[in-house]
């Protein structure tokens, strides 16, 4: 992506931030900006704002798998993870000298992570914890990829909003998760960790560009996941013309 690119849509979800608590009468939260909670509701309820075609739901290194003590109760996902980064070489430069080596030693890792994550109860809780921070988050906020977030007005916008457990529970019983599958001559089956519900809705990679090498990272496509949401989590109402909550999201109180 160029970075002038980058930056707009960088810039489109901050101020998607603002545009979204004003709506709801909430705050937006200044703390960290690692932080997965974006908005603070009247209620205390915390608010992560989903924009733009694809969301990175993490980008992490073996460190983060070897600290974070919620990550590594989560069966062996953490292990495996720390596993699929190591069958890269310590440096990019030894990767592109033999390629192919690397993703031959990625194999095995990746389809053990597929395996494990393949299990209700291991699924749930990865996503308890990578897509909500183990609680932190309580909802998410998510406006249409159709809304271009760089250029469209406040009363251009409307969010659908879910609550955490909801997500949860509909992605844990409606997707697949499986292994990639090569394409062409260049690539090798069992390259990620693949997650579907008729379409491909996200993945987990270990990135090899230069920036990001070695680290791991899960993705959403945000049209298939809004989708799945609409469809499987009965929708509740409008408490402001803007605001379409569904679920347990209906408790949400907008001033």
């Amino acid at each position: 992506m160029e970075s002038a690119e980058a930056s707009a849509k960088k810039i489109g979800g901050h101020l998607n931030e603002f545009d979204y608590a004003e709506l709801i009468g909430g705050e937006v939260n200044k703390g960290s900006q690692t932080s997965k909670k974006d908005v603070v509701d009247v209620k205390h309820g915390t608010h992560s704002v989903k924009s733009g075609k694809k969301w990175q739901i993490f980008l992490y290194g073996r460190s983060r798998f070897e600290s974070d003590t919620v990550l590594k109760g989560i069966g062996d996902v953490s292990s495996l993870l720390i596993n699929c980064i190591e069958s890269l070489p310590p440096t990019r430069e030894e990767r592109e000298a033999n390629p192919e080596e690397s993703k031959l030693r990625l194999q095995a890792p990746m389809r053990a992570l597929a395996s494990e994550l393949e299990k209700p109860k291991i699924l749930a809780a990865f996503l308890h914890k990578a897509a909500f921070e183990g609680g932190e988050v309580n909802y998410w906020a998510i406006l249409p990829p159709t809304v271009d977030q760089t250029r469209a007005e406040l009363d251009q916008k409307a969010f659908h909003v879910f609550h955490a457990d909801d997500v949860i529970t509909t992605i844990v019983n409606n997707i697949q998760v499986v292994n990639s599958k090569a394409r062409n001559r260049t690539q090798r089956d069992d390259q990620k960790v693949v997650f579907r519900s008729g379409k491909n809705l996200g993945e987990i990679e270990i990135r090899t560009d230069p920036t990001n090498y070695r680290r791991a990272k899960m993705w959403f496509m945000a049209a298939e996941v809004l989708n799945l949401l609409r469809f499987n989590v009965e929708f509740a109402g409008n408490p402001h013309p803007q605001i379409y909550v569904y679920g347990q999201a209906k408790n949400l109180v907008i001033p």
